[in-house]
């Protein structure tokens, strides 16, 4: 699942948000209005000014000066203003916030409010096309994933062997210990065993009794003997069967027993 769905989800948030986080650089909402007395605009601003602030602006701190009236809690700044200083208004900088803002791109910005430099339309175009690639890979991925294999997997075998071959036969092996249902129980020194074991199974235990054979240690036998013949009970249904056909070639296992 990680390999599959989140890293590709992972890298496609990543290019998305990258492209607005560009975007929005630098974050200050200002956008460049004009200039003091450009075509003799704004020119009542030209000058020495000081502005007074109140209790509820310093609280917000929206203001910092110096204390002029201690009762009434007022501050002031001064500010002088020249001919030629740029004058900005509030624009929003917040591609996302902005609907069918996608992917986030310099033509975005309301006219008469751009805020971003000619570097930052390049990299901001670049991340921003770069993310809709990404959308495309990841869901033909995902369509891939779901839709293309799913399907071969009714027609094709998706199975791969894993290791190599090392040409050495099961019943060869000197030791073999198959997974047999067995009961471990502090009265017998063996543990019980949990199925019907037909024919020659018992040569996959890895454990003898030298003095008991390994009827004595099946639980289906000792049901069996309980109840009697009933023919309404059947140890087949109750207990699973475990068989075993060795290679007729090769007679070292049943020699063994």
């Amino acid at each position: 699942f990680s390999r599959k769905y989140f890293l590709s989800t992972a890298v496609f948030v990543l290019a998305l948000a990258s492209s607005y986080f560009w975007s929005g650089f630098p974050y200050d909402n200002l956008c460049e209005q004009s200039t003091i007395a450009w075509n003799g605009t704004n020119t009542n601003y030209i000058g020495d000014h000081s502005i007074t602030y109140n209790d509820t602006l310093v609280e917000n701190n929206l203001a910092l000066g110096s204390i002029i009236d201690d009762d009434l809690h007022s501050y002031s700044i001064d500010k002088s203003v020249f001919k030629g200083d740029i004058v900005y208004q509030f624009c929003n900088q917040n591609l996302w916030s902005k609907p069918g803002a996608f992917p986030a791109l310099p033509r975005y910005q309301t006219e008469g409010e751009e805020w971003m430099t000619n570097e930052q339309e390049v990299v901001t175009s670049l991340f921003g096309w770069t993310s809709i690639i990404i959308v495309v890979f990841v869901v033909l991925s995902f369509v891939y994933q779901f839709l293309f294999l799913s399907i071969k997997s009714l027609f094709w075998s998706s199975y791969q062997p894993v290791g190599d071959d090392q040409h050495i036969d099961y019943s060869t092996l000197d030791a073999v210990a198959a997974y047999i249902p067995q009961i471990k129980s502090p009265v017998y020194t063996y543990p019980l065993i949990a199925c019907d074991i037909a024919g020659n199974a018992e040569v996959l235990l890895s454990w003898t009794d030298p003095d008991r054979d390994y009827d004595y240690y099946q639980l289906s036998k000792d049901v069996r003997k309980i109840l009697g013949p009933k023919e309404e009970f059947n140890h087949h249904f109750a207990f699973s069967s475990f068989t075993y056909w060795p290679d007729i070639n090769d007679n070292s296992k049943e020699e063994s027993t």
